[in-house]
């Protein structure tokens, strides 16, 4: 199965989307419910209390001390918050840069294939604008709207699109 599908994003509802999010969940595992946390950390200083090096001696614990009563108002180490500016100078560049084959100028040109030659990240960035302008002819089918239709809308038309490709294939 080979279907191309894209579902574009105008550049200010994804400055809007990311900004209004306080942070999201990483890869990574799941924070532990705090009696769980205790628990497991009691039970490995009780392991580690009784190691010794084989003389009879106590082995110190080289795992730093940790105060299980505290209050640790740091986020989750798989918890992501966007720093200031983010969308600006990583976000966007990217998604132009990675996209730009796709993507046409914002205003419309003779040379609609500058985007394809140009390197200088903040020129792709201006010249592409919202990022709303798209080749009809690369091979890629585009989601109705160009990033304004409702979620489901967009999910209705690309599970339909799937299955055209689908049908086309059996």
């Amino acid at each position: 199965m080979d279907g191309r599908l894209f579902l574009p994003a105008a550049y200010e509802k994804v400055k809007e989307r990311r900004e209004r999010r306080s942070g999201y969940v990483t890869i990574g595992a799941a924070p532990v419910p705090d009696g769980a946390a205790a628990a497991a950390a009691a039970a490995a200083a009780a392991e580690g209390e009784q190691q010794g090096n084989g003389n009879g001696d106590a082995v110190k614990d080289d795992r730093e001390s940790i105060d299980l009563e505290a209050e640790d108002d740091r986020p989750p180490q798989n918890f992501w918050t966007d720093p200031p500016g983010y969308v600006d100078d990583i976000v966007w560049p990217n998604y132009v840069k990675d996209h730009a084959w796709l993507l046409l100028p914002e205003e419309e040109t003779e040379d609609e294939d500058r985007l394809l030659r140009e390197s200088d990240p903040q020129v792709l960035v201006r010249l592409v604008g919202q990022g709303t302008r798209l080749r009809e002819n690369a091979g890629v089918t585009v989601a109705p709207g160009r990033g304004d239709k409702p979620i489901t809308e967009v999910l209705t038309w690309a599970v339909e699109e799937v299955l055209k490709h689908l049908e086309k294939t059996v």
